[in-house]
């Protein structure tokens, strides 16, 4: 039978090993640090986000980077439509769907082809508060948006780091 000792020593190093391999791993990739960002005015308010949370998590954005990481948003698309009506007929609930196609070059390699990253919300419209709904539709998209944009930073690493691998 092993002894409380052994058992906490085990248990311990189990422990710090694990942590180990966590601080190895990284948080980011070095060239995920300084991005290139291009889009079309349909894609300005999700490009506006991504740029404010890269830039607040300490990187860096050009306005070019010819042999560095490139995000190209092609395009967004938002929709609202009824998922809920009420007795008189009235909408109680609406969903919103933002779409936006991009594609992440490294350089002038293709890394992720044109895909679609997605994000979809329900909310309750109050017929008696017009204003406060559509302030509520307003904080939903900045926040479909923001995770959009987290998305979009998780596959540019994941991509990253699978281009990088030796073939």
């Amino acid at each position: 039978m092993l002894s409380l000792n052994r058992i906490c020593v085990l248990f311990g190093c189990l422990l710090l090993l694990g942590a180990c391999g966590f601080q190895l791993r990284g948080n980011i990739n070095e060239i995920l640090s300084e991005i290139s960002l291009a889009g079309s005015a349909s894609t300005s308010k999700s490009q506006a986000i991504l740029e404010e949370i890269f830039l607040n998590s300490g990187n860096s954005v050009k306005k070019t980077n010819s042999d560095g990481l490139t995000i190209s948003l092609l395009e967004e698309r938002s929709s609202r439509r009824s998922v809920l009506t009420t007795r008189s007929m009235s909408v109680a609930e609406y969903e919103l769907r933002i779409e936006l196609d991009l594609f992440i070059l490294l350089g002038e390699r293709i890394i992720l082809p044109e895909t679609t990253i997605s994000s979809t919300r329900v909310f309750a419209a109050s017929t008696e508060n017009q204003s406060a709904s559509y302030e509520e539709q307003l904080l939903l998209q900045r926040e479909m948006r923001e995770e959009i944009a987290l998305k979009v930073l998780r596959l540019a690493e994941y991509n990253l780091d699978r281009a990088e691998l030796p073939k």
